[in-house]
């Protein structure tokens, strides 16, 4: 049937509203609220090599802090491989993806995640946080500002290491971290953790060329390498540099 331009419209809309399944990999059969997201997430293939790493680290019990973790796919992945036993926590200062983190963890009856709405960094109070039209692209770093800036706005700031000595949350299995440019400042606010805790961290780094994230990459890797880590470069997880992105995994 040909529908008007109008009533076709619509029929998109609507079915932007609606939860759907993801087709494939880890999170196969889960249910996401896609509003604020890409409808990539629905087919499952996501950065691959990350939910790898995340199948190979993470077992029933587990704590897994899911740092920048945008409407949480990864937090639902790791919700599924931890089970009721363990833990995700979503670290996420947006409002509107806490919101939608929220809304996926009760699409798929995950009271095993627990979401932290705020920036993390290396040092604790309050910072201003840059918005984007992407809902993955807000940062707390300005120096390379973002072309789709929509708004600016002040969110906390916390230290893991604070929120872990006040009782606050869990000792973790395995960190992910995705912050758009402010990943040696989580680094350095969860060191007391990491160097007693040991656990695995995967980091994701970016930048306009290859030789910058290539850069990155070495710094973040020596600072692991010094508390004890072996560090290994993941497959890459999209095919092309159009915007090169580089992940790390680091294993005591």
């Amino acid at each position: 049937m040909n529908l008007p331009p109008t009533l076709k419209r619509a029929a998109w809309w609507a079915a932007t509203l609606r939860p759907r399944r993801i087709r494939a990999g880890i999170g196969k059969g889960l249910r996401m609220d896609l509003r604020r997201a890409s409808g990539w997430y629905a087919k499952g293939v996501n950065e691959m090599p990350i939910q790898q790493a995340l199948a190979a680290q993470l077992k029933p019990g587990h704590v897994f802090f899911d740092i920048g973790a945008n409407v949480g796919f990864f937090s639902l992945l790791a919700a599924r491989l931890v089970g009721p036993t363990g833990r995700a926590v979503a670290f996420e200062p947006v409002p509107a993806n806490a919101a939608a983190i929220r809304r996926n963890a009760a699409l798929n009856g995950f009271r095993h995640i627990d979401v932290v709405e705020a920036a993390v960094g290396d040092a604790a109070g309050e910072i201003e946080l840059v918005l984007t039209r992407h809902p993955g692209g807000a940062s707390i770093i300005q120096d390379t500002p973002s072309p789709d800036i929509t708004g600016r706005t002040r969110v906390p700031l916390v230290r893991i290491d604070d929120l872990h000595t006040q009782g606050r949350i869990p000792t973790p299995n395995l960190v992910k971290i995705d912050v758009e440019g402010a990943e040696p400042a989580v680094l350095r606010g969860m060191e007391q953790v990491a160097r007693r805790f040991r656990p695995g961290i995967i980091c994701e780094l970016d930048d306009a060329t290859v030789e910058a994230v290539e850069g990155k990459v070495a710094g973040v890797a020596e600072m692991l390498r010094s508390w004890g880590y072996t560090v290994t470069l993941l497959d890459r997880a999209y095919a092309t540099d159009g915007w090169p992105v580089r992940h790390i995994l680091a294993t005591a």
